[in-house]
C-alpha cells in the first residue's frame, strides 16, 4: 500500500474541487437578507491561493415568508466546449433555533431535504439529493 504513484493524481477532478453555494456565507457577506421581497446579485468563486477568478453565477431571491425561493442563473460548459444556459430555482425554509434566532436552508427539488449548502457537479439542483446534503 502507498508505494510511489499511489494516491491521488494532481489531473482527476474531485468533489472537494467542485464550486459550493453556502447560504450561511451568503448571509455573513450581506448577499443574502432577511424580509426582503426581491433582490438580485453575483457570486464569485475564487481559488484561494491565487485570488484567480474560476466562476460567477447571477442569483436573485426572496426571504418573503409567503413563498421563499433561491434562483441561481450561470452558463455551464460541459468537457467538449457545449455551453447550456442554467437557471436553477430552490425553495427555502426557515427553521427555528434551540436557542432562539433561525436559519434558512436550501429545500432540494428532487428529495425535498433541507441543506445550507451545496456543491456543483453536473448543476447545483441535482448535487442535493446525489449527495444526501
Amino acid at each position: 500500500m502507498g508505494g510511489l504513484g499511489s494516491g491521488r493524481s494532481g489531473s482527476l477532478a474531485v468533489v472537494e474541487d467542485g464550486l459550493k453555494l453556502d447560504i450561511w456565507r451568503l448571509k455573513r457577506q450581506g448577499l443574502f437578507r432577511e424580509g426582503v421581497r426581491h433582490a438580485a446579485g453575483t457570486i464569485q468563486w475564487t481559488r484561494t491561493a491565487t485570488g484567480e477568478q474560476v466562476a460567477s453565477a447571477g442569483f436573485s431571491y426572496s426571504t418573503d415568508y409567503e413563498d421563499p425561493w433561491f434562483k441561481l442563473h450561470y452558463t455551464a460548459t460541459t468537457w467538449n466546449g457545449e455551453q447550456t444556459k442554467v437557471d436553477d430555482r430552490f425553495n427555502l425554509e426557515r427553521l427555528p433555533q434551540p436557542f432562539g434566532g433561525h436559519r434558512w436552508y436550501f429545500i432540494c427539488p428532487s428529495t425535498g431535504r433541507l441543506s445550507a449548502s451545496t456543491s456543483q457537479q453536473e448543476r447545483f439542483a441535482t448535487a442535493l439529493a446525489r449527495h444526501g446534503a
